[in-house]
């Protein structure tokens, strides 16, 4: 096989890959949700939520530094690759129905 076929296949399948995901993905938060529904989410805590510029998603981490009501608001603690007008340490507003993942994983009940 060529070097330029090679090269055209792997970024098919790496797209593959990602609409993979892309199709399964709101089905995983949905299943992590239920499975950690009694899991406090608590100030300093890390978690993963997805980040959008309208045209891309990234699925970041943010530290939790203040809850108000329904409404969590922390730092963006990686800096986002595929997605603009984000960077490391930016305030993100979210809610718990966003989350999904913790770090570490457990968290208090």
């Amino acid at each position: 096989m060529e070097e330029y076929e090679r090269k055209k296949l792997k970024k098919e399948e790496k797209g593959n890959i990602i609409r993979i995901c892309k199709d399964c993905w709101d089905e995983k938060r949905k299943e992590w949700q239920e499975a950690n529904k009694d899991i406090k989410l608590e100030i300093s805590q890390l978690v993963k939520i997805p980040l959008s510029d309208g045209k891309k998603t990234e699925h970041l981490w943010v530290e939790i530094s203040e809850i108000i009501g329904e409404m969590y608001f922390g730092r963006l603690r990686n800096q986002p690759v595929d997605i603009k007008g984000y960077d490391f340490g930016d305030i993100i507003s979210f809610k718990r129905e966003h989350v999904e993942g913790l770090h570490p994983p457990g968290g208090k009940k």
